[in-house]
């Protein structure tokens, strides 16, 4: 069931995140700071309870849809290698200094002749700032925003104030294009139609990122929710790994083939190599897991190994029991499985657990704990 419910839920995450990509609207709703330009809203993005990046930006019409970058070595790489091909706008500075990840000629068209746009855009990346650095300016479904790190290694509180006083500062750059924007005319093609590039990388990124969610939430269901435990664990890291390869070869290549000589194919690329391939090793570990056990019709072998010891782990957010038997494989060693604190009460060390081994669908041993005995409860064979 968990195999075939896994791919079920593969297929709705990819359709979330494409649909996410494609139309979702940006949710910066905070005032920026008291006394700013109301025009101008923040989304302060936290990791738990530290400040890591500020985004700040307004309301435009839906009719453009870009991106600008800081432009990095990396970008010039690709673009030296040819796989990444980048409108220039013909400014030098502006040219040097921002990426612009967009293939709609008419964009780059119109504001590439557009002194105004180009010298605030200009004033927004030519920033020396010792704490903050803006990585990226997009315009996408109604909305202008910029984003906001800082350069520490470990954030401070103090790096907080200081974002929220760089975007003060920047704020009216971000308006000025933001006008710019409202004061240009709607062309008659859409922006899929304009950039036909935008949705073929939408989609590989909504792939990769879709088999990461899955993967990960999956593997942790098996954790804490599953009383059947892998023995012979490597041989599914081994065929998860393959198939894993096979996958990222899969994407790589579409992303060649579809995005080759595009502004958005390098930064694709990175993003398939970076999370696709967690994503594609933690989807087919779940995956071939789930299948190894549920596709297993042969019968199984019951045994009985001893507890020898018990254990408890314990963490800031949860508490994990238990009990120590030999190795199977090796039983000079001790090999513990992790069990319910229920039955982690009940269990004493000496006792004998009820287990149930079998063979696995791809030859991979798993186990069920089903109970637990002393031993003059045993049955001598």
């Amino acid at each position: 069931m968990w195999a075939y419910l896994g791919l079920l839920s593969l297929g709705a995450l990819l359709w979330w995140q494409i649909h996410f990509r494609w139309a979702g609207r940006w949710k910066g709703k905070d005032v920026l700071a008291p006394g700013a330009d109301a025009r101008v809203r923040a989304l302060f993005v936290k990791n738990k309870d530290t400040l890591v990046a500020l985004e700040f930006g307004c309301e435009v019409p839906t009719h453009l849809r870009f991106e600008l970058k800081r432009e990095t070595g990396v970008d010039r790489f690709f673009k030296w290698v040819g796989l990444a091909v980048e409108r220039q706008f013909g400014q030098s500075k502006f040219d040097q200094l921002v990426y612009v990840a967009s293939n709609d000629d008419y964009f780059v068209k119109q504001f590439s002749e557009n002194k105004i746009i180009v010298e605030a855009a200009t004033r927004l990346f030519d920033t020396e700032d010792p704490i903050c650095v803006l990585k990226k300016v997009v315009c996408a479904n109604g909305h202008l925003y910029a984003r906001l790190t800082t350069q520490n290694l470990f954030k401070r509180e103090e790096d907080e104030k200081h974002l929220v006083q760089s975007a003060l500062a920047l704020s009216g750059h971000l308006l000025v294009i933001a006008n710019e924007v409202r004061d240009s005319k709607a062309p008659p093609q859409g922006v899929g139609a304009r950039d036909p590039y935008l949705l073929r990388g939408i989609v590989l990124l909504s792939i990769s990122a879709a088999m990461a969610f899955h993967g990960s939430a999956f593997l942790m269901r098996s954790y804490f929710f599953e009383d059947q435990f892998l023995i012979d664990t490597w041989r599914i890291v081994t065929l998860s790994l393959l198939t894993a390869v096979a996958i990222l070869a899969v994407l790589v290549a579409a992303n060649l083939l579809l995005l080759a000589r595009s502004a958005r194919a390098h930064l694709v690329l990175l993003e398939l190599l970076l999370v696709g391939s967690f994503g594609a090793f933690t989807s087919s570990a779940a995956e071939l897991r789930d299948a190894n056990i549920e596709w297993d019709t042969a019968p199984p072998t019951e045994l009985t190994p001893v507890v020898q010891h018990k254990s408890i782990s314990t963490s800031r957010r949860s508490t994990s029991y238990y009990v120590h038997i030999p190795d199977w494989d090796h039983p000079n060693r001790s090999e513990k499985i992790r069990v319910s604190s229920s039955f982690y009460k009940q269990v004493q060390i000496g006792d004998r657990l009820l287990v149930d081994q079998y063979p696995g669908y791809f030859g991979a041993r798993w186990a069920r704990v089903t109970g637990a005995r002393a031993p003059a409860e045993i049955p001598a064979n």
